[in-house]
């Protein structure tokens, strides 16, 4: 017992340390494939096209496509200190359209409200040189976490599923034996066999199974067992009986 709740938790540490850099990997990738809504701005918006000093600073703006001339004939007065002709369609897409815009820093508040007014959605992004570089790294990283851990979980899974196979044996082995002394008593004298009957021939297996060992059954050896069927003996846990020990494994071929 003591084992299998050791197999259970590493499974369960291991299962989590996957999940959790899937997720990462997901999250990345949902951030560089979204639309201009949702899509990271990193690798987008260059290092020319973004400005800020002690006063000033470049704002990014989404704009659906319909709305894009609108937006570039009202943007400067939008708020006071708006610097004129300074929007630029950076990208677009099949919806929105990237657009940034210079101001001044007092009047920031101002634009991002008159712009949600509008519908028109400013994204928050600050340029960083080293972004890019990182977030590539951070991607290449979590990709080969990801496919290490896979592997990793696989050849983890192969070799308890083996170790689980064989514990299991050695149970349908120690019940074959005690079940069978109890059942037929000392000195030992039984058989045991594995047998793998062909799709749809269980039936016919039962009922050769039934007339080479009835005679074993007892009282619980009733006519209808005779025709391959099975009894339920009552306050035994509901299982049917039969005048062999039998221990169901299943098999997948």
């Amino acid at each position: 017992m003591e084992l299998v709740a050791r197999t259970e938790d590493d499974l369960k540490i291991r299962l989590n340390d996957y999940t959790t850099t899937k997720q990462a990997v997901a999250g990345i990738e949902r951030r560089n494939q979204g639309n201009l809504m949702t899509k990271s701005l990193v690798g987008i918006v260059k290092e020319d096209e973004y400005l800020e000093t002690e006063h000033m600073r470049t704002v990014f703006i989404v704009v659906p496509s319909y709305n894009l001339d609108e937006f570039l004939s009202s943007y400067e007065s939008l708020a006071a200190m708006v610097i004129p002709r300074s929007a630029k369609v950076l990208t677009s897409d099949s919806d929105y359209a990237l657009v940034s815009v210079t101001l001044f820093k007092k009047c920031e508040e101002e634009f991002k409200v008159a712009c949600r007014e509008r519908r028109f959605t400013v994204r928050d992004f600050k340029f960083k040189a080293d972004d890019i570089q990182a977030s590539e790294e951070e991607y290449a990283r979590l990709r080969t976490e990801l496919e290490d851990q896979h592997v990793n979980f696989v050849k983890w899974c192969e070799t308890i599923f083996g170790e689980a196979v064989i514990a299991q044996m050695h149970l349908k082995a120690v019940r074959s034996f005690v079940e069978s002394v109890l059942r037929y008593g000392l000195p030992v004298n039984f058989e045991v066999a594995m047998i793998l009957p062909q799709a749809k021939a269980e039936s016919r297996l039962r009922a050769a199974l039934q007339e080479m060992y009835g005679h074993l059954g007892g009282n619980w050896a009733s006519s209808s067992e005779k025709d391959g069927e099975t009894t339920a003996i009552p306050g035994i846990a509901q299982e049917d009986f039969y005048p062999y020990v039998f221990s169901f494994l299943n098999i997948q071929t």
